[in-house]
């Protein structure tokens, strides 16, 4: 069976617009992971995210979009293999 991970990288997201393509995107898997790269705004988008369904990553600093993408990439490494 192919597992499926989604992982969304994401910075200083419009709120709205996030949540928005955030609900569709949970219609098409069980495994979302959002690594937020400090985002100023993160506390108003966490605090909407249905937190069974979706796992994250806060970086404390903006790490960049490589570093985010291998953090996701590890966090599928450690779940599945």
């Amino acid at each position: 069976m192919v597992k499926v991970l989604v992982g969304i990288v994401s910075y200083n997201p419009d709120i709205y617009q996030f949540l928005a393509n955030l609900s569709k995107i949970q219609l098409t898997t069980d495994n979302l992971l959002i690594v937020d790269n400090n985002s100023s705004n993160f506390k108003d988008f966490y605090n909407q995210l249905d937190i069974k369904k979706i796992n994250y990553i806060h970086n404390n600093k903006n790490l960049g979009i490589a570093t985010a993408l291998n953090q996701i990439f590890n966090y599928a490494k450690k779940k599945w293999l």
